[in-house]
């Protein structure tokens, strides 16, 4: 499966508000035509984007890159750094939590 990274230009715990001044540490990542218009259609309907204004929407796209994953590989596990956003462009992910020290997998939901 594939998966869209946001590489965020901040530090573990430090929130992020959009009146603050983010342009300057600018991260951007090349992109295809194709692979941009599948970033905004996979992020559209996602709530914290929805709010967001085109430019803002711009600098986050921008940010976003390509990693691809290999069946049965690791992507994040709770716990880690929440360094990067993960949308799944395509395939199946797999999440799972431990319940009284079993792995258990919990449901996810399929878009289309």
């Amino acid at each position: 499966s594939s998966g869209i990274n946001a590489e965020w230009p901040l530090r573990p715990g430090e929130p992020l508000s959009m009146e603050d001044d983010v342009t300057k540490d600018r991260v951007i990542h090349p992109k295809t035509d194709e692979q941009r218009k599948r970033l905004s259609a996979a992020v559209k309907e996602i709530l914290i984007f929805k709010s967001l204004d085109q430019e803002q929407r711009e600098y986050v796209l921008d940010a976003m890159f390509e990693k691809q994953a290999a069946s049965g590989e690791k992507v994040i596990e709770l716990g880690d750094n929440g360094d990067y956003f993960y949308v799944v462009d395509s395939g199946k992910l797999d999440c799972y939590i431990k319940v009284e020290g079993k792995k258990k997998k919990v449901p996810t939901a399929t878009l289309r």
